[in-house]
């Protein structure tokens, strides 16, 4: 028996846009990024109103949203904040 991991998406749809997949509820917000690493959300929305998300998934929804600080390489992103925490992603790239 293999044991799942949940599987949480975090998508930047253009350069002020993102989306957010938890295990039931999917979330529309803006942010904004500046080439030195800054990172901000400025305003989150569900789409829906779907019951219930993890403990889990309200975790990571939480770590993103106290997201100050970003850094990327070709295959991961780090969203960081003020404790440090790191919250890592891997990336898909659309070509």
């Amino acid at each position: 028996m293999a044991i799942g991991r949940p599987r949480y998406e975090l998508e930047f749809v253009n350069d002020s846009i993102f989306t957010i997949k938890l295990d039931a509820n999917k979330y529309i917000g803006r942010y904004r990024s500046r080439p030195s690493g800054e990172f901000k959300i400025k305003s989150l929305n569900k789409a829906g109103n779907v019951c219930c998300d993890s403990e889990l998934a309200q975790f990571f929804l939480n770590k993103v949203l106290k997201a100050l600080r970003y850094k990327s390489n070709e295959s991961t992103l780090w969203l960081l904040g003020v404790d440090e925490e790191v919250i890592f992603m891997e990336r898909k790239i659309n070509q």
